[in-house]
């Protein structure tokens, strides 16, 4: 049984049902050539050269181009000249039409566009003008891939590319199987919570709903959306989003609440020097962020603690059954 009546506002109430005879099917993610291929190219993709080029210029190419706008009557459109201007073609960075135009030439070209203005324009003067613009392609530089072979292997600190292979393929299957576990343990703590004999205090997820509601409300504000417009495009009532807040309350409640009955039952609370090496992770998880963030709260790193070893315990308690998935396997690997 859990409850805080020490605490000033209504707490909810719970009582964990059966949990000690669940079932779960694991799902492995078998890992495949594939796969361990994949996961190379994105090593070399890491490690590619900007390479100058004579070859035409291609999609994903960098340009660097100068270029300069003309009217009808052949004189310069004021603001329309750019010198040195570096694009990846492809990107659309630079005006309608003009990285396609590009496509095909060699540095030292000059490629002529034709362009029109849009017809609201912010320049009224220019809008649904005709206009051609003369651009000059200095160079083209390619992204240059190493080879998948065992120098490359070597400068990632492998004795060759097999073993850069099967170092792979072991860190993929570790992966896998983390994310696997992950998923089961989860499945399982939301039998966990469906099994729980909970009551909640009168109005409280009702407030919750509410609470979210106001929040909605006040970003859309910000993003000047009326709230209407919002239910019109999710094609939903007040009503039902309130409904669906309220239903998403619970089960967040449901879960937070088995979580903290079945460490209570279990023994499962955290250490001291858990909990101070939690802090630390999530400080430095912090810090890792370009913007300012707030110390962290102790009781987040109570809970992050206490939801992973509940979690395991339920893992290692389950009637666990592994199924291993193989996705197919037919496609090609992206190019390079």
């Amino acid at each position: 049984m859990m409850n805080h009546p020490s605490s000033a506002q209504p707490v909810p109430t719970a009582r964990l049902g059966d949990y000690k005879n669940l079932a779960v099917v694991r799902q492995y993610r078998v890992v495949r050539e594939f796969d361990v291929e994949h996961e190379i190219l994105v090593q070399r993709r890491r490690a590619a050269l900007l390479t100058p080029t004579d070859q035409p210029a291609a999609r994903r190419d960098v340009a660097c181009v100068s270029f300069e706008g003309f009217d009808a009557a052949g004189k310069p459109i004021p603001d329309s000249k750019m010198e040195d201007v570096t694009v990846t073609l492809g990107s659309g960075k630079l005006l309608p039409g003009a990285e396609d135009a590009l496509l095909g030439h060699t540095a030292g070209q000059t490629v002529r566009l034709e362009f029109t203005y849009p017809e609201k324009f912010r320049v009224a003067a220019l809008s649904g003008t005709r206009a051609v613009f003369q651009m000059q392609l200095h160079s083209v530089s390619r992204w240059v891939l190493p080879a998948a072979d065992d120098a490359f292997a070597q400068s990632k600190g492998y004795a060759d590319l097999a073993a850069m292979r099967a170092a792979v393929r072991q860190i993929l299957e570790a992966q896998h199987k983390k994310n696997a576990d992950r998923s089961a343990a989860n499945a399982l703590l939301q039998q966990v919570a469906a099994g729980l004999d909970a009551q909640f205090p009168d109005g409280m997820l009702d407030g919750m709903a509410q609470d979210e509601l106001k929040h909605l409300k006040s970003d859309l504000r910000g993003r000047r959306i009326a709230f209407q417009t919002y239910l019109d495009g999710m094609k939903i009532t007040e009503q039902q989003l309130l409904a669906r807040y309220r239903n998403e309350a619970e089960k967040r409640l449901r879960l937070q609440l088995a979580i903290e009955c079945l460490a209570d039952a279990e023994q499962l609370h955290p250490t001291e020097e858990e909990l101070a090496a939690e802090m630390q992770r999530m400080q430095a998880a912090r810090r890792s962020s370009d913007r300012p963030q707030p110390p962290v709260w102790p009781g987040a790193a109570q809970r992050a603690v206490i939801g992973r070893k509940v979690r395991a315990w339920l893992l290692a308690n389950a009637a666990v059954t592994t199924q291993n998935i193989l996705p197919e396997s037919s496609r090609p690997l992206p190019v390079e």
